[in-house]
């Protein structure tokens, strides 16, 4: 539900999972820049009440 408030930024969450194992959701966003991607995630993301800690990799082409 929060999420939802959180788009139509110039980031934006695209895909959320809830997983097993250490975490309890992976989110995939996009965004123009590495910048707004982490306003996004500290900014938004991270201000969502019972979100302690976030973890930011980013998906690479490789080949």
């Amino acid at each position: 539900k929060e999420l939802s408030k959180l788009e139509g930024g110039a980031s934006t969450v695209v895909h959320l999972d809830a997983v097993t194992g250490p975490f309890d959701f992976i989110a995939v966003v996009e965004g123009p820049t590495l910048d707004a991607i982490g306003r996004l995630v500290t900014d938004g993301i991270g201000t969502i009440d019972g979100v302690t800690r976030t973890t930011t990799c980013l998906a690479i082409s490789v080949g």
